[in-house]
């Protein structure tokens, strides 16, 4: 299952060349290297205080795996937490988790802590938008996902080669960005043509083994409700699928 955490960090650092040189491998240090870029911004109270925010996936086969990681994290960064959602340790599925921190006395070595916020949901995070916000990875780019890695795992599929599954996720993920951003009917149509091309072509690298019928299903299911999502009428083409004109998989 996966999950993703949302970090709220304030250091006291004055500057942000300061923040990046001495108190940011730190943080990194006790979360884990950051998957995103942390977004940075400066408390206009209090012009040495600045805030961090940033997005961090995390995975585990169980709840109780999902949960250890986050109080591992905690402890490295700070001791003290106030937490919820411990109870659903043994829960079959994963709900939410959240907490707050608060420094008691200055730090005097980095990271200089002042306040931390954490919550974690399930799903994964893909990236940031090109408007600055974030989004979430869909759920059917997260079951290929896990296919893939599961096929690595068992490494008897060698022409399922890492990258190539790098470059499916990674068009998944900008048709989704990309489509949600358009506006018209057939600009959303035009941009899942794209797509499937895109899908198509990547395919043919493994010699049209890379995507079968299985993973084809998940990624036509996936496309449609994404296009349904945004409000296109998917009755009045054949068969309810605008893609079957032009796409192989």
């Amino acid at each position: 299952m996966h999950c993703h955490i949302w970090w709220s960090i304030y250091v006291r650092a004055g500057k942000i060349q300061r923040l990046k040189e001495r108190h940011l491998p730190a943080i990194d240090a006790a979360l884990g290297p950051a998957e995103f870029e942390w977004d940075v911004t400066r408390e206009d109270s209090c012009p040495e205080l600045l805030r961090l925010v940033n997005y961090q996936n995390i995975s585990g086969d169980t709840v109780e795996a999902l949960i250890l990681q986050v109080l591992r994290k905690l402890g490295r960064i700070a001791e003290g937490f106030s937490i919820s959602g411990l109870g659903d340790l043994d829960a079959p599925t994963f709900r939410h988790m959240s907490g707050t921190w608060r420094s008691s006395k200055p730090a005097h070595r980095a990271p200089a802590l002042e306040d931390i916020a954490f919550e974690v949901v399930p799903g994964r995070i893909a990236g940031m938008t090109n408007d600055g916000g974030w989004y979430q990875e869909p759920t059917y780019v997260t079951e290929l996902r896990d296919f893939f890695e599961r096929v690595n795992e068992r490494g008897n599929m060698p022409w399922h080669r890492p990258e190539l599954h790098r470059e499916v996720l990674t068009a998944l993920q900008r048709f989704q960005q990309d489509s949600f951003a358009l506006e018209s009917e057939n600009a959303i149509v035009d941009r899942t043509k794209q797509l499937f091309g895109d899908l198509d072509l990547i395919n043919e690298k493994a010699d049209g083994a890379l995507l079968e019928t299985d993973q084809r299903e998940i990624i036509t299911s996936g496309v449609l409700g994404a296009l349904k999502a945004q409000g296109i009428d998917l009755s009045k083409f054949e068969d309810g699928d605008p893609t079957m004109a032009y796409r192989k998989l």
